[in-house]
């Protein structure tokens, strides 16, 4: 039986607990509120025990989730339209990283049992600062019953998932695994995103959905280099540069997007879904890269997350206290939020041709080492 996990019956309560407290309440706002963390817990049982809920169980069925994959092309070109203010930093995000291929494994095996990878966590943490361990802590000390990890090959788990309950401050984290130090970084990616949540929980809101992943890669940059001194292995170098050539693929797909909108705007036509259709093309390249296109938000999160690294190697507290304020923003669209963080001194691509530098070194002597 699992040391660290939480279950269905664990969920069941927190849901029927929840039920209890939106009838009980007469603040329409907080009805609201509790609502939302209604939709988030069902979402997630419904996903994760499919059986559970009676198939005539359509209370829930309608509800529209904005973040749910893009079903359509129309829905991809208004997105498009949304964010066009990031065309420039998505593009040079790509040229200059486009022609990335490192040729490392892809993972190191390691046997770290899940209370080592909770131990490092918090030793990782734990040498942040005050204000960011306090918050890790708040979630940590909940461990044995918020946090389980899953075995990516019995089960159809990604990476990891973390889901916060606004009203009791609760985070639920889940961490697939794999036996390799991959596993690390996943519990210190998802234990980012609970930190932020305690912090301040609008950070999970829609309208920041660009941004939402910028604590958790910035957490795990710095983890990368952290770990290669504190473990002495090159695990970490292996991770950022997988990830560094991940955000590249995703960054050329999303750019493959943004130029068939363009092409559309250009030919002053609009494209249709017809098999019959001259632009049956054009659709079909968009299904195939719809896969990923959804998965945009990971790069301007991490166009932003390698300047605070940048700017973290130069100096540590300034850089935490940057991220502090971005966690701290809160503004009503995502061009608003791309402006303050603008304001807090941070530029898109600013360093990247340095990162690239200094990955190319740290990639060569890895090579060197695993030979």
């Amino acid at each position: 039986m699992a040391k660290y996990n939480w279950n269905l019956q664990t969920l069941e309560k927190r849901l029927n607990d929840y039920f209890e407290f939106y009838k009980n309440e007469t603040d329409h706002n907080k009805r609201e509120n509790i609502w939302k963390d209604i939709i988030t817990l069902h979402h997630f049982v419904k996903k994760e025990y499919p059986d559970y809920f009676d198939e005539n169980d359509a209370c829930f069925e309608s509800i529209n989730y904005k973040n749910e994959l893009f079903n359509d092309y129309e829905d991809y070109k208004q997105r498009l339209e949304e964010i066009r203010f990031l065309e420039d930093d998505l593009k040079k995000f790509y040229q200059i990283s486009s022609d990335k291929s490192y040729n490392l494994p892809v993972k190191i095996t390691c046997n770290l049992t899940e209370d080592e990878i909770l131990i490092l966590t918090h030793d990782f943490y734990e040498q942040l600062n005050p204000y960011f361990y306090k918050n890790f802590m708040k979630n940590f000390r909940r461990r044995k019953n918020h946090v389980r990890f899953i075995d990516k090959e019995n089960s159809p788990c990604d990476e990891g998932r973390m889901f916060f309950l606004k009203n009791t401050k609760e985070a639920f984290l889940q961490i697939g695994t794999d036996g390799t130090f991959r596993d690390l970084f996943t519990t210190i990616h998802e234990y980012g995103h609970s930190t932020s949540a305690q912090i301040n929980p609008s950070h999970l809101n829609p309208e920041k959905e660009l941004y939402s992943e910028i604590d958790s890669i910035f957490m795990e940059l710095i983890a990368y280099d952290f770990f290669d001194r504190e473990l002495n292995n090159y695990a970490g170098t292996i991770e950022k540069a997988h990830y560094h050539e991940t955000y590249s693929s995703i960054a050329e797909k999303a750019n493959a997007i943004i130029s068939l909108a363009n092409l559309e705007k250009k030919l002053g036509t609009s494209f249709r879904y017809d098999k019959n259709s001259d632009y049956s093309f054009v659709l079909n390249a968009v299904t195939n890269l719809s896969t990923e296109i959804n998965d945009y938000f990971y790069v301007t999160s991490y166009i932003f997350a390698l300047e605070l690294y940048d700017l973290y190697k130069k100096d540590k507290e300034k850089a935490l206290d940057t991220l502090k304020k971005i966690i701290l923003l809160d503004g009503n669209s995502e061009k608003q939020f791309y402006d303050d963080i603008l304001d807090l001194g941070i530029t898109p691509n600013a360093s990247l041709e340095k990162f690239q530098n200094d990955l190319d070194k740290e990639v060569e002597k890895t090579k060197k080492l695993i030979k």
